[in-house]
């Protein structure tokens, strides 16, 4: 369970939870949808944590003890326009009276590729590219004899049979969940404390994010009528992944990109060591060079409340909200030395539409 949002997929009715379009750690959550979408603009649910507007990704979903939708337009009166697309309402642990209670809890998981293409063979690719060769008045680009080096793999280096995929998803897929509670009490004042660590690697090497999370929660009774509740919540996020070299376009997508359309008949390496490659680059030498993109947020919630009973069965609730966040990102592109070389013969383009 990476986040509040992959957790309730599927558990309430009426609420759609579409699953995000990447499955990269620190970028799966999902996006929540309380009776579908009524504007143009954003149509996220509003989210509600322990009585304060806050956002989900602030929540380790181990801290949470109830989580409720409010979907009729009733929710518009206590919350206003905001609440027009819903409202998620989310309540996390509080302390209990009692001795000291010590939770742990954690899990290890690994993930895998459900589905991917199923791209063609070397010898079959450039089988297709002789037909459209010819489709198109010309003569075939390769004899029978080359097409039987890319079969039977003699040459791997003039003819190969590249699994690109195969060189991609090299990723353990590893992800671990550790969480520590303490809860207790007396009569008058309860306490709720926790700790939180998420780590995910993804199906490609050098993918990888990193959650850790802190909770206190106190309530603290006055007297008959006075009580005062306080909760504090740190949230670090780190998130680590690969870069291509790529023009204007360093973004990890792109390094996917290319991995879904280079030919089979490119090599991963030519026998000197050298990367093979297309005329936008080397997906393979982008992903095993060192350039990283390196982000790193952080949220600082807090939240003071006082329940006064003015009179008989009429509570006056102030609440204060004090959030902080911040965040930073970091591009590493080492300094590489570029050489050029003849592509072999199985790096041809394929013919244009």
């Amino acid at each position: 369970m990476t986040s509040v949002a992959n957790a309730l997929q599927g558990t309430m009715a009426g609420v759609a939870v579409t699953a995000a379009s990447s499955g990269q750690p620190g970028k799966d959550g999902g996006t929540i949808r309380v009776r579908g979408i009524g504007t143009m603009n954003n149509a996220n649910a509003m989210v509600v944590v322990d009585g304060v507007i806050s956002s989900m990704n602030n929540v380790n979903p181990d801290d949470i003890e109830t989580v409720s939708v409010l979907k009729d337009a009733a929710s518009a009166a206590i919350y206003g326009s905001r609440a027009a697309n819903g409202v998620i309402l989310i309540t996390t642990k509080k302390g209990k009276k009692g001795a000291a209670q010590v939770v742990f809890n954690t899990y290890v998981g690994k993930q895998s590729a459900t589905a991917l293409p199923d791209f063609l063979p070397s010898w079959q690719a450039a089988t297709l590219y002789n037909q459209a060769r010819v489709n198109e008045g010309g003569a075939a680009r390769y004899t029978q004899e080359e097409i039987n080096k890319f079969r039977d793999g003699s040459d791997p280096y003039k003819y190969p049979n590249t699994d690109w995929l195969d060189i991609a998803y090299q990723g353990s897929g590893l992800q671990q969940n550790y969480y520590l509670g303490v809860t207790g009490g007396t009569d008058k004042s309860q306490y709720a404390f926790s700790l939180g660590m998420f780590d995910q690697d993804g199906l490609m090497e050098k993918t990888n994010s990193k959650r850790y999370t802190t909770r206190f929660n106190i309530q603290q009774q006055i007297n008959s009528r006075l009580t005062l509740s306080g909760n504090l919540a740190y949230t670090l996020s780190r998130m680590e992944e690969p870069q291509s070299s790529y023009p204007d376009v360093p973004a990890f997508t792109q390094i996917v990109r290319q991995f879904n359309r280079i030919s089979p008949m490119v090599p991963y390496k030519q026998a000197n060591g050298h990367y093979g490659y297309i005329s936008d680059g080397s997906p393979a030498a982008w992903l095993e060079s060192p350039s990283l993109r390196n982000e790193d947020y952080s949220d600082l919630f807090g939240n003071i409340s006082a329940d006064l009973e003015i009179v008989k069965d009429c509570t006056s609730a102030p609440r204060w909200r004090s959030p902080s966040a911040s965040g930073k990102r970091k591009h590493s592109f080492p300094k590489f030395n570029i050489t050029t070389q003849t592509a072999p013969r199985a790096c041809t383009r394929a013919p244009r539409a």
